[in-house]
């Protein structure tokens, strides 16, 4: 190949510069980078589609852009652009690339996105961090102030289908005005503090279900999420009219049968036919985990909760016709089951009763709708309320949402504080660190009524911060146990 006098003094360049630069038609027979034809393109196109100039990317007579070092760099720079793609590609040229400066570049991307995800796990999900306790579940116990938060968002009115449906729309609504969707921060601006408030404290729960508790105990909870939006009770545990697990999981408030899987792919959900009660119509509610917004059905599902950003919801309806034969429903365009039943025989397996593959009903036809947990997998829930409020209306929500999250932090604080104080090894700094607590708490609930309702006015004298001394250490320590239990 022949090299003209620009084509050199750019080759120079680029060595004196230590510059990335490569196009697929030059390095089709000898590449370095580790990518494939199609990968190379994505990976080429990273800096053009973020609106950035470099004239290495300027398009050759071939069409063909350059992969740089700016490409990688923006990706080492803002790691949320790294989607689950993006990362599989990264992973090709830190493991097969020959050029060592770009091997060592992917390789800063990957580590720098593997850091910003973990410390979105590992921090609050969700404002109010409401506590999850699946046993009391059982008997339909849920947390104090979950009638409140059912009653303001559904009323009276609504079965499973028609609450999960609501609540996604919900997620929807933030997501998109993350997505500087105007319509939608219209309409988040419309709502009052209140119904924002109360909106976020039941997608808390969400957030807590799908992002805090791993693959093993998340179709527990996800049980847990459903039969609380219905006011209902938990039933996985409950037996059907054969031995073994029945096809019960939860029940809504009027006693209507659910059942629920929660999956990261669609393949390999079955349930035994023995389980369920002839006669008795299930509602199935089945939760697909995603790690892209905008995956399909077939394709980037995930395990790991930190990667999880949102779920795909499928449902439609099962009944026990006689012994062997059941009843499947589709949805209709509203979401709910058609009339139409169509039969379908379960073949005993060695007398015994066979199993319903619950995969194969996961089609169009089923598909419900899709909750939004997350923007990218770098962020947490919070931080797309965030973003949503920022672009709907910052100084109306903002201030409410900062002084809920501080506050919930500072009671987490004190109590465990307190808890430390009390162990063998407590010491006085625990004990004091348990009433600054306390103290910020009280400041920020007062925060708190004062962006929810600012005609109010917070009486009472505002009580000093306390700290522990030698003299009176069994009085305070008294008092510092029974305002913990208190702000339960």
């Amino acid at each position: 190949m022949k090299i003209n006098k620009k084509q050199l003094d750019q080759l120079i360049t680029e060595v004196i510069n230590e510059k990335i630069s490569y196009r697929w038609p030059d390095i089709k027979d000898n590449n370095p980078t580790g990518l494939g034809r199609q990968k190379f393109a994505k990976m080429a196109n990273i800096s053009i589609d973020q609106g950035e100039k470099d004239p290495d990317d300027e398009a050759d007579s071939l069409g063909k852009r350059a992969l740089t070092d700016k490409d990688i760099q923006l990706l080492i720079n803002d790691p949320s652009l790294i989607t689950s793609t993006i990362e599989s590609y990264l992973i090709g040229i830190a493991r097969d690339a020959t050029d060592n400066e770009l091997k060592g570049l992917a390789q800063r991307a990957l580590d720098n996105y593997n850091k910003e995800r973990e410390a979105a796990a590992s921090g609050a999900q969700s404002f109010t961090q409401p506590i999850i306790r699946t046993s009391p579940a059982q008997s339909g116990q849920f947390n104090s102030e979950i009638d409140s938060i059912l009653t303001s968002i559904f009323g009276n009115t609504g079965d499973i289908i028609e609450r999960t449906k609501k609540v996604a729309e919900i997620s929807n609504v933030y997501y998109q005005a993350t997505q500087s969707e105007k319509a939608a921060a219209k309409l988040i601006n419309s709502k009052s503090k209140r119904q924002v408030m109360t909106e976020v404290m039941l997608l808390d729960y969400l957030a807590e279900v799908v992002k805090s508790f791993d693959s093993g105990a998340g179709g527990y909870v996800f049980e847990y999420f459903l039969a609380l939006m219905t006011g209902g009770s938990v039933t996985g545990k409950e037996t059907g009219p054969q031995p073994g697990m029945g096809g019960v999981d939860f029940r809504s408030k009027s006693g209507a049968a659910g059942s629920s899987k929660y999956f990261s792919t669609p393949s390999g959900m079955k349930q035994s036919s023995g389980g369920f009660e002839i006669g008795e119509p299930v509602d199935y509610i089945i939760g697909i985990k995603k790690q892209r917004q905008d995956q399909t059905k077939t394709a980037g599902g995930t395990a790991d909760p930190s990667k999880i950003v949102a779920v795909q919801i499928y449902a439609f309806r099962l009944t026990r016709i006689g012994d062997t034969e059941f009843g499947f429903q589709k949805l209709n365009k509203d979401g709910r089951p058609t009339e139409r039943i169509k039969s379908f025989d379960v073949p005993m397996e060695d007398e015994k009763y066979g199993k319903i593959n619950i995969s194969s009903f996961l089609n169009n036809s089923t598909f419900l709708t899709t909750m939004r947990i997350a923007e990218v997998r770098t962020k947490t829930f919070k931080d797309m309320i965030y973003s949503a409020i920022k672009v709907a209306n910052e100084s109306k929500f903002n201030p409410m949402l900062k002084a809920m999250e501080n506050y919930i932090n500072s009671m987490r604080k004190a109590e465990a504080k307190s808890k430390m104080y009390s162990t063998e090894k407590g010491t006085l700094e625990h004990g004091n660190e348990a009433f600054e607590a306390l103290f910020a708490a009280e400041n920020y609930m007062e925060d708190l009524v004062k962006a929810i309702d600012p005609s109010t006015q917070v009486t009472g004298a505002p009580q000093t911060q306390r700290k522990i001394n030698e003299n009176n250490l069994d009085n305070l320590l008294d008092k510092l146990i029974q305002e913990v239990i208190l702000s339960k």
